[in-house]
């Protein structure tokens, strides 16, 4: 062991019990919430406002759950798998979020908040895929969320969003560096500097 940062063998398998428990929980609870909103569609003869309101509700924790799921699965299985769930929270969040006008502020903002941090999200799921244009432009999407919002993005962001287009240049010549160690199977060294 090299000491430092990284995390011991029993830590990992905790971790990784931990995040395969909270996928399969999360996979429950996405299938009730699911077998829920097509049930209530089913049913739905008239629509009234109330029934309109408790629908948003359940697809917005549908969106929640599905983001929480994917980043489960980015730690337990596939990377791909965490992405078909993720961007079906951002479908989710993208359906939802222009009807919530006569929800609370806190709603409202949490919902936004909830899709920008998913945008990230993805963003570094695409990367871990390999899929640079995809992460590229997921990461971009979120940072622009964050502004035409005008909601302020957590600390680590707020650099970011700053500079968002620098930040997005240096990230692609990284993945271009990545990419071609990975294609020569050599070092990475850089003289650019």
């Amino acid at each position: 062991n090299s000491g430092g940062a990284f995390l011991e063998q029993d830590d990992v398998s905790g971790l990784l019990q931990s995040a395969a428990r909270a996928e399969t929980l999360l996979e429950e609870a996405t299938a009730i919430y699911t077998k829920t909103l097509k049930t209530a569609a089913a049913a739905a003869t008239t629509t009234t406002t109330g029934h309109q309101d408790t629908t948003l509700v359940y697809q917005l924790q549908l969106a929640h759950l599905c983001h929480n799921l994917g980043t489960a699965k980015m730690i337990t299985s596939t990377v791909g798998r965490a992405i078909a769930v993720m961007e079906q929270a951002r479908e989710t969040f993208e359906m939802v979020i222009p009807q919530l006008s006569s929800f609370s502020y806190h709603d409202v903002e949490d919902a936004i908040v909830g899709m920008a941090d998913l945008l990230v999200n993805l963003s570094d799921a695409y990367l871990q895929a390999g899929n640079y244009p995809n992460a590229k432009e997921r990461y971009k999407n979120a940072m622009e969320w964050y502004k035409r919002h005008g909601v302020d993005p957590p600390v680590d962001y707020t650099d970011a969003i700053a500079q968002s287009e620098e930040l997005l240049v240096e990230m692609e010549r990284q993945l271009q560096e990545y990419h071609a160690s990975l294609m020569g199977g050599g070092s990475t060294s850089s003289s650019s500097h």
